[in-house]
């Protein structure tokens, strides 16, 4: 009687580690359906990626075929074509600010009659209507908006001052990079931009008070 109780009493204790260790089995399970499918979906974006990578870089999109997957690419990369032979037909003026719409059929390459509008690069796009001299301009403006806002984030005597100019300094850090592949100068863009940088150069009159506050 003593040992059969003693026993029942020892697996009653028992179970509640059995439940802990079929809930711990159960979570091993899940966990390991996590990762599986965490690895499927892994390898899909990586053979996604190398497929976009195999077709992105300098290549003549008249000899790739084009696909579902990689049609965005080609399709950019036949812009730039016909941006570059607008700037090497007029490689100092350009064809003419604002023209490339209307220059695009002349350069257009087989299958890409559509003008879009721009050369979806904007560096390219501004070569192609104002030349080397327009680009040149261009990238000075550029230069000097990044040093306005680097000469300030290292100069600023508040903490405000430098968060402004480094925030607008990762905004054209953005901004820059997107233009690689698109024209991001859309929707009165040019107006913040230069109000950030009125903004960025206003602050440096601003001295922080013990409160936080500004002068």
């Amino acid at each position: 009687m003593i040992a059969r109780g003693s026993i029942r009493d020892a697996l009653d204790r028992l179970r509640p580690l059995a439940a802990v260790a079929a809930d711990f089995d159960a979570e091993v399970r899940q966990a390991r359906r996590m990762v599986e499918a965490l690895e499927a979906a892994g390898g899909r974006l990586v053979a996604r990626a190398e497929t976009i990578a195999g077709d992105f870089g300098v290549f003549d999109a008249r000899t790739v075929k084009v696909t579902d997957e990689n049609w965005a690419v080609v399709e950019r990369m036949a812009h730039w074509q016909a941006a570059l032979g607008m700037l090497a037909a007029s490689p100092i003026t350009g064809v003419g600010i604002g023209n490339y719409e209307a220059a695009y059929p002349a350069y257009a390459l087989p299958g890409w009659e559509d003008p879009l509008g721009h050369a979806h690069n904007y560096y390219l796009n501004i070569a192609a209507e104002t030349g080397l001299v327009g680009l040149g301009a261009y990238l000075a403006l550029l230069a000097t908006a990044f040093g306005l806002c680097w000469w300030a984030q290292r100069r600023s005597v508040s903490s405000f001052a430098r968060a402004l100019a480094v925030g607008t300094l990762g905004a054209l850090v953005a901004q820059s990079t997107h233009n690689l592949f698109d024209n991001l100068w859309v929707h009165g863009m040019w107006t913040y931009a230069g109000l950030l940088l009125g903004m960025v150069h206003a602050a440096q009159g601003h001295r922080e008070k013990p409160g936080g506050d500004f002068d």
